[in-house]
């Protein structure tokens, strides 16, 4: 639905970005905040989050925590990893 890039880096390879689109459980939308490095691969997720109809915050579920309902993650016991891997590509249009 909508997606915001911060601290971008002149070149473009590196930055945050904050991602929001519709839910598909009792939450109208969910949130998700990181950052990566497209020059080293590397990515970063500070949190994911649940929102209801009015854009209010419901439930946060931040990176390293597990996650303890269904409110964020559908089930529990979800891990959210802080970091990994990315890949990127330039994009091209005809």
């Amino acid at each position: 639905m909508h997606v915001e890039f911060s601290n971008l880096a002149s070149d473009g390879l590196s930055g945050g970005y904050v991602m929001r689109f519709e839910g598909s459980d009792d939450y109208r939308y969910k949130v998700i905040e990181g950052s990566f490095n497209c020059s080293n691969g590397t990515a970063t997720l500070v949190k994911i989050q649940s929102l209801d109809d009015d854009l209010n915050v419901q439930a946060t579920l931040s990176a390293g925590d597990n996650s303890s309902d269904g409110k964020v993650l559908q089930g529990s016991g979800w891990n959210l990893n802080a970091s990994g891997t990315t890949t990127c590509q330039d994009l091209t249009s005809n």
